[in-house]
């Protein structure tokens, strides 16, 4: 009879869902992403991508493994989707720079030091994976954009193989349509232009269920309330069909543009950084949004999601232990 019984510690009920599966599944969630700034930046896209990946598994073998082995430098996957994550972050004029077409004599050391941030300091200084109170790709890209901030605000497009628009993002003032601006062929970072991409490989992650609608919905969500607010405020309308077209035109230009997208879907829903119950995470999400869309109106700040989501993050613990449901029967 004993032998039927088996005492152990929980969980008792296993999924096969495991770490290495869920990673695994946000980087074919970010091949749409990769695949589409490869076509846009041609090859500045890949000499960043292939720095900043490669860089970040290493440092992760570095400090876990050290075995000679290929699954051991590949690891969890958690060290791939955080290269991928800040290689699709920067902008082409790193690659481009990296090729002798630049004044800076190393750029290629760009994405190498952004991961060796990543990776050492915004992950395994706290502990290592499930300890990290911060996104590590965000704290990486932030470090990077304080410390080079020319050169992650250089948004010419370098030769591409579609026609490319040069010069100012649309956020900064260039000219770009929202047809543009879905398909990607717009100045900015290299994997956060094309939106059709990044909606692509969010869908995937809501179809496997690694993401709550919750985080990105809240999101989109406050940046879209607030576009419409704005545009009230502004007064750059005639009528109410007026107000409700110039609103829907800004809502879509703020929700289409810049790193919005990819904030939305891969950083701020991160697992370990983001609220666990669902009531905080739709607040999450709807704090991010909203800090992202005020600073873009009225700070102007290059890495306005950077802050967002950092900032957001350092308050996950607080959303959690405030909206943790109650437990059945509890009375006060």
């Amino acid at each position: 009879m004993s032998k039927k019984f088996v005492v152990g510690p929980s969980p008792h009920i296993r999924s096969p869902r495991d770490i290495d599966y869920i990673m695994w599944d946000v980087v074919v969630a970010l091949v749409p992403a990769t695949i589409a700034s490869l076509i846009i930046f041609g090859w500045a896209s890949a000499i960043v991508l292939s720095l900043s990946l490669i860089s970040a598994l290493f440092f992760e073998w570095l400090v876990v493994s050290r075995k000679l082995s290929i699954s051991s430098f590949l690891g969890d996957g958690s060290a791939a989707v955080t290269g991928l994550l800040l290689g699709l972050s920067l902008p082409p004029a790193v690659g481009m720079m990296s090729v002798g077409e630049g004044a800076w004599t190393q750029p290629w050391a760009i994405p190498i030091l952004g991961s060796a941030v990543a990776i050492l300091i915004g992950k395994h200084a706290f502990g290592g994976l499930g300890k990290n109170p911060f996104n590590p790709a965000l704290v990486g890209r932030g470090f990077l954009t304080f410390s080079y901030l020319s050169i992650m605000t250089n948004w010419e497009a370098p030769g591409t193989v579609v026609d490319a628009a040069s010069g100012a993002t649309p956020l900064q003032g260039g000219a770009a349509t929202l047809s543009e601006l879905f398909i990607g062929t717009v100045p900015g970072s290299l994997g956060e232009t094309s939106a059709l991409a990044l909606i692509i490989g969010g869908i995937y992650l809501l179809y496997k269920g690694h993401i709550d609608w919750r985080i990105p919905g809240g999101f989109l969500g406050a940046m879209v309330v607030f576009s419409f607010i704005h545009t009230g405020l502004a007064g750059d309308f005639e009528g109410v069909v007026g107000f409700f077209s110039a609103g829907l035109d800004e809502a879509l230009f703020q929700v289409l543009s810049g790193s919005a997208l990819m904030g939305a879907i891969y950083m701020a829903t991160c697992y370990v950084t983001s609220p666990t119950t669902k009531k905080a995470r739709l607040i999450y999400g709807i704090g991010c949004g909203l800090i992202l869309i005020l600073i873009r109106y009225y700070a102007q700040a290059p890495a306005g999601l950077t802050y967002a989501v950092l900032f957001m993050n350092a308050l996950t613990p607080i959303l959690d232990r405030f909206t943790i449901p109650r437990t059945f029967g509890e009375v006060k």
